[in-house]
C-alpha cells in the first residue's frame, strides 16, 4: 500500500537495500547488466561458486548498454551469468516494436553467443527448471514470454499499469480475479 509513495522503501526504480534483497541501485535502463556482470566476473575470479541472475524487459533490449553487456559476459566466458527477459510486449511507453519480439529476442541473444531458453514466465514449475541450466563457459538467457498483468482484467495488456498505482479499492478489486 505504500508503493511510490513519500518515504516508502517500495519505489519505482530500486534502491540499495539489502533488508529487502536490493544488492544495487538501478534507475537507467541497462545498468544492471553491466552490474551483474562485474559481480559474476568477480565470482569467476576468486573461484566461487555463486551464480548471479539479471531481471530485465524486452522494452529494455532497445538500448545499447543491453548489447555491449551481452557481447562482453560472451567474450569473458560468464557461465554463471543468467539473464532473465520479462517478454511481455511492452516497455515504459508502449507496445515494443516487432524487432524485440519473442523469436527475434531469441535470434538476437544466440547472435551475441549466449545460451537462450525459450519459456513461459507463468509457469513457476518451467521457470524454476530452466532457471538451474548453465553451460560452464557461456551466459544464458532465458527469454520468459508473460503477459502483462496477467490474471486481473482491468491491468492484463493494459500499459497505463506501467507505473500504475493500486488504491485499497482497486486492489481489492484486483484479488477477486486471481
Amino acid at each position: 500500500m505504500t508503493f511510490q509513495t513519500n518515504g516508502s522503501e517500495f519505489i519505482a526504480h530500486p534502491i540499495e537495500n539489502p533488508q529487502f534483497g536490493i544488492e544495487s541501485s538501478n534507475g537507467s535502463l541497462g545498468q544492471g547488466l553491466s552490474f551483474g556482470i562485474g559481480i559474476a566476473l568477480s565470482y569467476k575470479k576468486k573461484l566461487r561458486k555463486e551464480s548471479v541472475f539479471v531481471l530485465i524487459g524486452d522494452g529494455e533490449c532497445y538500448e545499447g548498454s543491453i548489447w555491449e553487456a551481452a557481447i562482453s559476459a560472451t567474450e569473458l566466458e560468464l557461465g554463471n551469468l543468467t539473464v532473465i527477459v520479462d517478454c511481455n510486449g511492452h516497455q515504459n511507453d508502449g507496445v515494443i516494436g516487432k524487432m524485440m519480439n519473442y523469436e527475434n529476442l531469441k535470434k538476437k541473444w544466440e547472435g551475441f553467443g549466449w545460451n537462450v531458453i525459450l519459456c513461459n514466465g507463468h509457469n513457476i514449475s518451467e521457470l524454476l527448471k530452466v532457471l538451474k541450466i548453465r553451460e560452464v563457459n557461456r551466459p544464458t538467457a532465458i527469454i520468459a514470454k508473460t503477459i502483462k498483468g496477467k490474471g486481473v482484467n482491468f491491468m492484463e495488456n493494459n500499459n497505463d499499469w506501467h507505473h500504475g498505482r493500486l488504491t485499497k479499492n482497486l486492489f481489492f478489486n484486483a484479488v477477486k480475479f486471481l
